[in-house]
């Protein structure tokens, strides 16, 4: 191989620029080139909250609590919060429940 390193040229210690030395083949933290790693981070930081919040809302909650599962730590006690506690679909069908007996003990 000799002085020159295997990605360098000899046109790079001239001072024009080489092949090796081109956008494309600079790579990230990860290895992969800077536009898939744009693309990685967007869907871990950006995609999640979407549902999260969604889900938050159907709980009844405030939009907001859905960023509560980034936290971590947090982000189990939320699960759990989601699992145990009663949702608006619940207290519906107990006030339907509930007026359906009213309306038996009428009849009878």
């Amino acid at each position: 191989m000799g002085y020159f390193a295997e990605n360098q040229s000899f046109l790079f210690f001239v001072g024009r620029k080489s092949v090796t030395t081109s956008w494309t083949h600079r790579r990230g933290r990860n290895g992969l080139p800077p536009y898939k790693e744009r693309r990685i981070y967007f869907a871990m930081f950006y995609l999640p909250p979407y549902p999260l919040c969604k889900l938050a809302k159907k709980m009844g909650h405030h939009l907001l609590i859905g960023l509560f599962f980034f936290v971590p730590g947090l982000n189990i006690v939320m699960l759990y919060l989601a699992a145990s506690s009663k949702w608006p679909i619940e207290y519906e069908r107990d006030a339907l429940l509930d007026e359906n007996k009213k309306l038996k003990q009428k009849e009878n």
